[in-house]
């Protein structure tokens, strides 16, 4: 909901490698930027607060993805089972 542009950073040992495959999914949709390791971090945070085009980019990726009804849409799909 809030569409800020983000670097993602997914633990490695994470349960089926989710985290991963999560980051990947936005990753793809352009709305994050998968960090593949520690050391990367600082210079990609740096590079996306030097450009500006890329931020807003993000942000209409995350607000194409967002689904602020999403709990609703869920009980009700649980009630009509």
């Amino acid at each position: 909901l809030l569409q800020k542009p983000n670097l993602l950073l997914p633990l490695q040992n994470s349960a089926h490698n989710h985290q991963a495959r999560n980051a990947e999914y936005f990753e793809k949709a352009g709305a994050s930027i998968v960090v593949p390791a520690i050391d990367d971090f600082v210079p990609l945070l740096l590079s996306l607060l030097n450009d500006v085009d890329r931020q807003e980019k993000m942000r209409h990726a995350l607000a194409s993805l967002s689904r602020p009804h999403a709990a609703k849409e869920i009980a009700e799909l649980i009630l009509h089972l």
